[in-house]
This record gives C-alpha cells, structure tokens and sequence, in this order.
C-alpha cells in the first residue's frame, strides 16, 4: 500500500474521476510470432478534440486497466485519448514475449487510432520500463516516436537480448521514485 500512496496522491491532485468512461475499441494484435499472440491494445478515445495521445503501459500482470481508470477518464476529458497496451497474457509470460507484445500491441493501437497530436508514453512499474524501451525503438518499430516518456516506480524490464536502443535527445524522460519504496525501489530508474 506503501507504493502506491504517491500513485493515488498524484491521481487525485490531477482531478481524476466524476464521469463515465468513454467508449472503448480492443484491437487484437495480428501476432507475428508465435511470442506475441494475445498482445492487444484497449483505445480510448478523448472527448471533444483531440489534444494528445499516452500509451499508457500497464504494470506486471495488471492486464486489465481497472486501477488505471481514473486516470484514463481524466485524460479523457482534457482532450487526450489513451492507448492501453497489453504486452502480457499472464503470469508465465517470458520476458521475449513482452517484448514483442509491447511492439506489436503499440503499433496495432497507433494504426487503429492515428495521434493527432504528440504522443505521450506513460508507464507504472514495469510498463514504464517497456515506456522506455517504446522511445528507443519506435523508429526501428516503424510507429510514432513519443515526444515524452513519464515513469511511475519504473523497474527495469526483464529482458534478453538487451532491448534497448537510444532514446532520442529530442525526448524528455521524467521517472519518478519512492526514496522509501521496498518494491521496485531506485534501480530501474537508475538502470533506465
């Protein structure tokens, strides 16, 4: 509970909550591995106009956006729409299968709904590794490169080979740690 206290802070001084979710579209991921079958992407759209999108990247085994809604109706309602990548089917999933999940659950969401704004990649825990890991090989991905990565406790993602590229200077990197937090703690913001 610890953990998520500065999480629930930040949502509630954001002014999330108060209305219905809006509409939401799954896209299913044509799987071009046998590793990323079962990757999806969950869109929900902005109210009003467009101002921006996040790919927002969910953390270990938090499949379901249930604890991110809040969060995503705020979004909703200033304008952005939200892209809620499923790079995990479970539990057993192998680090190589959520790297390729995130790959391709990214690009099915951005090639069902275009940004027409900048692109915002959000990320708790583990997703704001894989957040991480989305600016650094958007390029090579052929999707849209974030113009901003926002990490919540990011750890580092369990990954071989080593998946990271360069994340472009043009990008800015905000992580955010817990100087007490006994879960994710400081290394993956410092190995990110």
């Amino acid at each position: 509970m610890r953990r998520l206290l500065p999480l629930l802070l930040l949502l509630v001084l954001a002014g999330c909550g108060g209305s219905d979710p809006a509409p939401v579209t799954t896209i299913e991921a044509p799987a071009t591995t046998a590793a990323a079958a079962g990757a999806s992407a969950e869109v929900y759209p902005a109210r009003g106009a467009e101002r921006a999108t996040v790919v927002l990247l969910h953390g270990w085994n938090d499949v379901k956006p249930v604890g991110y809604e809040p969060w995503i109706e705020h979004l909703n309602e200033q304008g952005v729409t939200v892209l809620y990548p499923n790079y995990q089917r479970g539990l057993l999933s192998t680090p190589a299968q959520m790297l390729q999940g995130t790959e391709e659950s990214i690009r099915a969401g951005l090639a069902d709904a275009p940004p027409a704004g900048p692109v915002i990649a959000a990320g708790y825990s583990l997703g704001a590794g894989f957040a991480v890991v989305y600016a650094a090989n958007a390029e090579a991905w052929g999707v849209t490169a974030p113009a901003a990565v926002y990490g919540v406790f990011p750890a580092m993602p369990p990954t071989t080979p080593d998946p990271f590229g360069t994340v472009p200077a043009a990008t800015t990197v905000d992580l955010l740690v817990g100087d007490r937090d006994e879960v994710v703690g400081r290394g993956g913001a410092d190995q990110l």
